[in-house]
């Protein structure tokens, strides 16, 4: 009995060695996968470390590598057990400091960035960070004093540069923004944060100049730098989110998807980067991926709430299907997602896409159309698109009355193009006012000629037994439309009335 005993309390010495010795080499390996940029192998090889470890080095990385990928909650938790083990550890101080920025709770991240700053008042990186609640506020000038004192004493530092870069880029002196980040660039010519400010400033000059040369410039200069950016730093993020934006405004979607993917590996708690990714899909008709992906931001970020049931209605609004019961089917899921967004964020386009998917010919639901329309004319009171929306769903389902209505108070909204004369003539033609038709049509053709509104004249035309002009818009429809047979058996039946 003795013998099993000490057989079993060796046997818990060398189990607890055994613990302890993989506990230090994932320890060692998990610090140095954070260093490199690899942050959830960090995560995943420390986050058992630290349940037993308060050692400062490892809750410090783990917090690092959680704040990195933007978990900043688990990351406020562990930087604080790491000051518990030494509380001048600058480096928690700090990103506790850009915790609270993020937060928007701007006195409490100066309130770190000061005790951080005693214990080092010239320490670049607080500094920095500063500088950027400063920014944040709108306290442009007392930024630009903190960093410009800051240069004086280290000159060459890249980091100071570049901040100051951000805080011109603030001021929206882009040029001298453009100026700081590539003397940094002069000093260190890999430095992928200076990249991204030049990428930045870049996109912005794109946006304020009319030169059309001048903006096909600027626009490559960004996406360079970017690229520049990324080149230099495979794991700086943003970078990647940029590109991806700057790709998606262009519609490059492919090249967008990829690069929105990237940055959601990188920060996987991200929505933006999700929700780009999300739309980029969406647009490519991934309508499966895009569902999965706008789902999952709902339960992560809820400042994406309205934004996602909004995409989440549109898949279903666009989704292809080849049977009734399924255009019933998805017509329901998109009302059911739209019918989620909140009140406050319905925009016009919402409230048109209301009444066009309950007014359809599946739908057929007109107090919910007419609920819709009521809502956004409140909203929207001169915007003739909801009156224009409401009298094609009348159109469509063969109600002609209304749908002449609702087409006459558009155009009386002045909302007028060569649509709405073309239904408002369609209508017209369908209940026999032919006179008022033939004067709709033509002027939808003064917007855009089309075959439908000159054959449909001609057929008004021929109603009123006038096949001199019906001959005329029959000819007008060959020449928009030179293959439409019913055109040219109509001219041969009237050449022949007119010659009989």
């Amino acid at each position: 009995m003795e013998k099993i005993i000490k057989y079993f309390l060796v046997l818990l010495v060398l189990l607890f060695l055994f613990n302890n010795l993989f506990a230090q080499d994932n320890k060692k390996k998990g610090i140095e996968a954070v260093k490199k940029g690899d942050y959830t192998t960090g995560i995943q090889l420390l986050k058992d470390v630290v349940k037993n470890d308060d050692d400062y080095d490892v809750n410090y990385w783990y917090a690092y590598a959680l704040f990195m990928t933007e978990n900043y909650k688990e990351a406020e938790k562990y930087f604080k057990i790491a000051l518990e083990d030494d509380d001048e550890g600058i480096d928690a101080l700090k990103y506790l400091g850009d915790i609270k920025a993020i937060q928007k709770d701007y006195k409490a991240a100066d309130s770190y960035y000061k005790k951080a700053l005693k214990i080092n008042p010239n320490y670049v990186p607080v500094l920095v960070s500063q500088s950027k609640i400063y920014l944040a506020q709108g306290k442009i000038d007392d930024a630009i004093t903190i960093l410009t004192n800051a240069e004086i004493n280290d000159k060459n530092n890249v980091e100071i540069l570049v901040a100051l870069g951000d805080a011109y880029y603030d001021r929206e002196t882009y040029k001298v923004a453009i100026e700081k980040y590539k003397k940094a660039l002069s000093i260190k010519p890999k430095y992928a944060p200076a990249f991204y400010g030049l990428g930045r400033a870049y996109y912005k000059l794109y946006l304020i100049t009319d030169d059309e040369e001048k903006k096909k410039e600027y626009y490559n200069e960004s996406f360079k730098s970017y690229e520049s950016a990324i080149s230099a730093d495979p794991k700086f993020a943003e970078a990647y989110y940029e590109k991806g934006y700057l790709l998606f405004i262009v519609g490059r979607y492919n090249l967008a998807e990829d690069a929105f993917s990237t940055y959601s590996e990188l920060k996987p708690n991200s929505a933006r980067g999700k929700y780009y990714l999300a739309r980029s899909k969406f647009n490519l008709r991934k309508y499966d991926d895009a569902e999965k992906i706008f789902l999952g931001i709902i339960n992560l970020d809820t400042a994406y709430i309205s934004e996602c049931y909004r995409y989440l209605g549109k898949i279903y609004n666009e989704k292809p299907s080849n049977d009734s019961a399924t255009v019933v089917e998805n017509y329901k899921k998109s009302l059911n997602y739209y019918e989620k967004i909140k009140e406050s964020d319905l925009d016009l386009d919402d409230y048109i896409n209301f009444i066009e998917m309950y007014s359809n010919k599946y739908v057929k639901d007109f107090d919910n159309a007419l609920k819709y329309y009521n809502k956004g004319v409140g909203a929207y009171p001169q915007s003739g698109e909801l009156d224009f929306e409401m009298g094609r769903g009348y159109f469509n389902n063969e109600i002609l009355e209304p749908a002449i209505t609702y087409f006459e108070k558009a155009i009386s909204k002045n909302y007028k193009n060569g649509a709405v004369y073309l239904y408002l003539g369609l209508a017209y033609n369908y209940i026999k006012d032919y006179e008022s038709a033939i004067k709709n049509l033509l002027i939808s053709t003064e917007y855009k000629p089309t075959s439908v509104a000159y054959i449909f004249i001609a057929k008004s035309y021929r109603a009123l037994d006038d096949k001199d002009n019906a001959i005329k818009y029959y000819e007008k429809t060959l020449e928009v439309e030179p293959g439409n047979q019913e055109a040219i058996d109509a001219i041969k039946v009237l050449k022949s009335q007119k010659n009989g």
